[in-house]
């Protein structure tokens, strides 16, 4: 664990990537949605101290709050390393 936190990895990629995954959940509420910015801020340092990459793929959601989740994971991550998966 690092200094901030936890940062709730779900996967190791192949390659070492530290991989998150979830739904359209993740922001459920704006407190679910500042849970999650901290746990993709927690799992980039981390990937940045294990010289590697930290990506999330998300399940297809539809709702407003779901692009507002997508546009802020790609923010902290860069829009390389979020996925979406369709259902």
């Amino acid at each position: 664990m690092n200094r901030l936190g936890e940062s709730g990895i779900d996967v190791f990629g192949k390659s070492g990537e530290l991989i998150q995954v979830g739904g359209p959940g993740k922001n459920a509420n704006p407190a679910v949605l500042v849970k999650t910015k901290n746990a993709l801020k927690v799992l980039k340092e981390e990937a940045i101290i294990r010289k590697t990459k930290a990506q999330v793929y998300f399940e297809e959601g539809g709702s407003a709050r779901f692009s507002e989740l997508i546009i802020e994971s790609q923010n902290i991550l860069g829009e390389d390393n979020v996925f979406i998966m369709k259902e």
